[in-house]
């Protein structure tokens, strides 16, 4: 990763039990420097042009969500360090999706993430956002 994220073993302690529940509900461990790198690595897929399916976009899309999870639930100062590698990569990603009118999780409260699509798609991905009604042929 290139901007790999340096926290403290104080900062580490706030978050390890976070990221244990984390771990535990998706059923694999993961670590911070792991979601952010997830991150960015799907908003540079996206930014090439995106032609997976619809389920593996919002599955990528569901990083944004953990990583989300984390930020709400941890002190301001280390928010504060993630926010410095996680803000560039949140503006690149508005950057190359567009915003649609309905979230593509069929939630009210979904993250703002969730109503954008890439302004570059092609293949499933393109077929799958037309036969879901997302957009039109």
């Amino acid at each position: 990763m290139r901007d790999r994220l340096n926290i403290s073993k104080e900062e580490y302690r706030a978050i390890e039990p976070i990221l244990k529940e984390i771990s535990s509900r998706v059923e694999r461990e993961i670590t911070l420097n792991e979601l952010l790198n997830d991150w960015r690595y799907f908003v540079e897929e996206i930014a090439r042009g995106y032609n997976d399916s619809l389920d593996d976009y919002t599955n990528d899309l569901s990083i944004r969500d953990l990583l989300e999870d984390i930020m709400r639930r941890i002190p301001r100062p280390l928010k504060d360090k993630i926010n410095n590698v996680l803000n560039p990569i949140d503006k690149k990603f508005f950057i190359v999706t567009k915003e649609i009118e309905k979230s593509l999780l069929y939630k009210v409260d979904a993250g703002s993430w969730w109503y954008r699509i890439p302004m570059n798609y092609s293949g499933e991905f393109e077929e799958d956002l037309k036969s879901l009604g997302f957009i039109e042929d």
